[in-house]
């Protein structure tokens, strides 16, 4: 249900190929080659910018995430679901035979799963709005 609200809304920004099925990385980077290509042959300027979010999935902040959720107007259900799927997660750090007490997560994404990648890129779906100026954007 929640993919395909995602879907319907058209929230996915169009730039955004990683973790979507149907959308292929290596099309974005020919396509990335080839503008800054143009660019040259037209003696303009080229510019990129490659942002690495260290241990992103890990970061997810949860607040951030039911606002942006609401202000996008997803329906109350789903973010009860996603609550509920998120909510009471616990860990422990394991260092060579050595391992922490059980701590609760209060951020972050279940590594390996599938719908981890897809709140991450909601998370940040508008970051292009900051970037309204710039012609060609890929994410």
């Amino acid at each position: 249900h929640f993919r395909q609200w995602i879907n319907e809304q058209g929230i996915l920004p169009a730039e955004q190929t990683g973790f979507r099925p149907g959308h292929n990385m290596a099309v974005r980077i020919v396509a990335i080659i080839d503008q800054i290509g143009q660019s040259l042959a037209k003696n303009t300027a080229a510019a990129a910018l490659f942002v690495d979010f260290r241990t992103a999935f890990n970061q997810l902040w949860f607040n951030g995430l039911w606002l942006k959720l609401s202000n996008l107007q997803c329906p109350l259900y789903l973010i009860a679901w996603l609550r509920h799927y998120l909510r009471g997660r616990k860990a422990y750090i394991n260092i060579k035979s050595t391992s922490s007490t059980m701590f609760n997560l209060s951020k972050g994404v279940p590594q390996g799963s599938c719908i981890g990648p897809v709140l991450f890129i909601i998370y940040h779906h508008d970051i292009l709005e900051a970037l309204s100026t710039i012609h060609w954007k890929h994410l």
